[in-house]
């Protein structure tokens, strides 16, 4: 059978030799033909499919298009011979597709506008995973930054609480951030998860042994030297708790084996050691060790510690040096001896309020040799003020003490409890009582801090005018100090310090409550020379109404100190001095201000 499309283009062929297309507003049609009834039979049928209509190629600008129905079939239909006539087919239309070789014209092909292809789909990157808790935990842990640590290691044991490395970092974190109850049951888990994080043994020990669980931190120290986890750090950790379970002689062990294992602990190893000779009475190799760590590694924590020790030692053990002694006289001018009231209109009558005296200061103290970790001082205090003119203004004080001291933890206390005896004009006016216990230690390298309380009962000789003028009383009180040091030599000081008091007295118009804010700088300005600048700020809040005034008193005191000091010779000092108080009260009985400015010399023995 000859293809569909060959056969098309034969008849198209006849049909335009026959002249019987013709072309309609650019289009090329069959004209109708007249068929003779005797050929009716002898004509082929065409048959067209429905779906096969053929686009014409253009010849010039012509385009032949013969269009078939769909379904329909094109055949001859015969009529009667008698008369012939000619059947047109109008809605019988076929498409008759032309190929360039059929044809001596130059056929040209379309032009065909193929629909743009739709721009490729835009790659977009997956999102960056979320960054693991654990790693940037881990990574902050050992920058030091344990706040934003903690924030992410919280995260990762939330993500995955059966992670023994996560509960490690986590209580790691929190053991540095000094939260140590906190930090122990993450601590014990990394101990117990699997796999276990082995590095958690010498942790969870120091844990428990600031906990002062020292048998369970034995017997994790046990498994860290089992699995030989970190063994300086484990020995040295061994050594504090053996301290506190008073086996001194095996914590020394574990200190000297530390040493050896890392030198990174001779400093605190070796300052351990003396505390333990110190505290068996070895006082000469208990120095030679402090003197050992502040010669290597004078600016640490330990060093300076080990500074302040050796040199009380030292002074312990100098014969002859178990007495020591201060002397000092200084002339002074007093601007206001008697502290006249600034406005008050029944002040307005007194005059020679100023005077010039001379002043005596002393001091004495013993300190015998203890050969154990207790220190003992007997003191004594001397301090006599003499005017010229107002002599009945003459002051002498004399203050008894003794204080016991002793080492504990990283610090010092110190047990002062004394006996004051004021006379004024040579008739007695104050006697007092007091104790003030005083723990210093070192909070960092280059500073130390105080902590005191004290008790005073202060009982007043002279018989008070009126009951509630009556000054005996109570006074108990708790502060803090701060001090930042200067160079190396410590030979300059910040200090920075705070105090509430509390006087409760027989006569109600003397009881109050007090808050004091104090700073004050020490500055080496050249060889031998040293300045001193101190301010003070004093507020006592009265708690009753002054029974004499009607008001509730309320005192702001305010002192302004300056003070050069010269070095004459190693046990000579001269000493320029300023002094300015002003006292600013609701009643105007008790406002005053006063300046002082004081001349003298210093010798210590």
């Amino acid at each position: 059978m000859v293809p569909r499309t060959i056969a098309v283009t034969i008849l198209a062929g006849v049909l335009l030799a026959t002249g019987s297309v013709r072309t309609v507003y650019g289009q090329t049609t069959v004209a109708p033909q007249a068929v003779p009834a005797t050929q009716a039979t002898t004509t082929q049928d065409i048959v067209t499919q429905p779906a096969a209509t053929t686009d014409v190629l253009t010849h010039a600008t012509s385009t032949l298009n013969i269009v078939t129905q769909p379904t329909a079939t094109q055949e001859i239909v015969t009529q009667p011979t008698t008369t012939p006539e000619v059947v047109t087919q109008p809605t019988a239309t076929l498409t008759i597709v032309t190929q360039p070789t059929t044809t001596p014209d130059v056929v040209t092909q379309p032009t065909v506008t193929q629909p743009a292809e739709p721009p490729p789909a835009v790659l977009q990157q997956p999102p960056a995973p979320e960054p693991d808790p654990l790693l940037l935990g881990i990574s902050y842990f050992r920058m030091g930054n344990y706040e934003e640590a903690l924030d992410d290691l919280t995260k990762a044991r939330i993500k995955d609480p059966w992670s023994a490395v996560a509960a490690y970092y986590l209580g790691a974190t929190l053991k540095k951030m000094q939260q140590y109850s906190k930090a122990l049951p993450h601590l014990m888990e990394a101990v117990t998860l699997q796999p276990v994080a082995k590095e958690a043994y010498p942790e969870l020990a120091e844990v428990y042994s600031v906990l002062n669980r020292n048998d369970e931190a034995l017997k994790a120290l046990e498994s860290a030297e089992r699995e030989g986890i970190e063994p300086a750090q484990t020995a040295y950790v061994k050594g504090l708790v053996l301290v506190k379970k008073k086996k001194l002689l095996e914590a020394e062990s574990s200190f000297e084996r530390s040493m050896a294992l890392d030198p990174q602990f001779t400093a605190s190893a070796n300052f351990q050691i003396a505390s333990i000779y110190l505290s068996r009475g070895k006082l000469t190799e208990a120095r030679d060790r402090f003197i050992a760590v502040a010669a290597k590694d004078a600016e640490s924590a330990f060093g300076l510690m080990a500074k302040q020790q050796a040199d009380a030692l030292s002074r312990r053990l100098l014969v002859g040096r178990q007495f020591s002694a201060l002397v000092g006289a200084e002339y002074q001018y007093d601007s206001n001896v008697i502290l006249k009231p600034d406005s008050a209109p029944s002040a307005a009558s007194i005059a020679n309020q100023s005077d010039t005296a001379l002043v005596v200061a002393a001091r004495a103290e013993y300190a015998p040799t203890l050969q154990s970790a207790y220190s003992l001082k007997l003191q004594y205090g001397l301090y006599a003020s003499m005017y010229q003119d107002l002599k009945n203004y003459d002051v002498l004080s004399q203050t008894f003490g003794i204080t016991a001291g002793t080492t504990i933890a990283r610090g010092s206390l110190s047990v002062p409890l004394s006996y004051n005896r004021t006379a004024v004009d040579g008739k007695d006016y104050l006697t007092a009582f007091g104790l003030a216990p005083l723990y210093a230690f070192t909070p960092a390298e280059g500073q130390q801090a105080q902590v005191t309380l004290r008790f005073q009962q202060k009982d007043f000789q002279a018989t008070a005018t009126l009951p509630d003028e009556d000054r005996d009383s109570t006074n108990t009180a708790c502060g803090i100090a701060w001090y930042w040091f200067l160079g190396q030599q410590e030979k300059g000081s910040v200090t920075a310090r705070y105090d509430i008091d509390r006087e409760d007295a027989a006569g109600k118009n003397w009881s109050y409550l007090g808050n004091k804010i104090a700073a004050n700088l020490l500055y080496p300005v050249g060889k031998g020379l040293k300045l001193s600048l101190g301010a003070e700020a004093y507020i006592q809040s009265y708690g009753n109404l002054n029974s004499s005034f009607n008001v509730q008193r309320k005192d702001t005191t305010m002192t302004v100190t300056a003070q050069a000091l010269y070095a004459l010779t190693r046990n000579v000092d001269a000493q320029l001095q300023y002094l300015f108080m002003k006292d600013n009260s609701n009643i105007d009985v008790y406002a005053f201000s006063k300046n002082i400015i004081g001349v003298g010399l210093y010798s210590r023995f």
